[in-house]
């Protein structure tokens, strides 16, 4: 983990309660991780806390999925998650398909427990308690792929050819259901650049995806 406050030798932790909807959606964004373990960090879910923001981001260099939640007034309600404890800021990535596991294990229970450390991060439940370490590296700045979002919803690419797979993968990546999830936008300005995708529906969940070439 980086951007941590350490004031003292032990390591500092943050800790945050998910609901039974948040549990759901963050597991599901492991469709988006590669699956190539030779790739670690790709195969990785990176989680920044940041204020009153707790995002997920997960990519395969082809396509990104992130899920945010606005974590100011510590509600575990199915929009807001629970800031239990802990510091301020940091970084810390784990295994995608591990951290999916180890959420499936609790996903019946009302909140779970998601402690963020340098050591990775402890989900727990029900008197029940799963860590899934952390993988260490520099994960792929992702950032600046988001300020490239063309300006305004306009979509003027003549043409562009979008990956079946990757298109399903990214909406399977939501946790929501065809019928919950409602529209999705796509807004992009040039055949070959990266594709912009939102939800109207779901501020909380934003996407972007390679053209295909053909």
């Amino acid at each position: 983990m980086s951007e941590l406050d350490n004031d003292d030798n032990a390591t500092p932790t943050v800790t945050y309660a998910l609901s039974q909807e948040q549990n759901r959606q963050v597991a599901a964004l492991h469709h988006i991780a590669s699956k190539d373990l030779a790739r670690p960090l790709v195969c990785g879910i990176h989680i920044k806390f940041s204020g009153d923001t707790l995002a997920f981001t997960v990519t395969d260099s082809y396509k990104m999925a992130e899920r945010s939640y606005d974590v100011s007034d510590g509600r575990p309600d199915g929009r807001n998650v629970g800031k239990v404890d802990g510091v301020n800021h940091g970084i810390v990535v784990v295994n995608a398909v591990a951290l999916r596991d180890a959420l499936n294990v609790v996903k019946l229970s009302p909140l779970t427990k998601l402690e963020l450390g340098d050591n990775g991060v402890t989900v727990s439940a029900n008197a029940m308690s799963i860590t899934v370490p952390a993988v260490s590296g520099q994960y792929p700045n992702t950032d600046q792929l988001w300020t490239q979002h063309p300006a305004g919803d306009i979509f003027t690419a003549k043409h562009v050819a979008i990956s079946a797979e990757y298109l399903w993968a990214l909406s399977r990546s939501t946790g929501l259901t065809p019928k919950m999830m409602g529209p999705m936008v796509l807004t992009g300005t040039d055949e070959l650049k990266p594709l912009h995708i939102r939800m109207p529906k779901e501020d909380g969940w934003r996407a972007i995806l390679m053209p295909a070439r053909i």
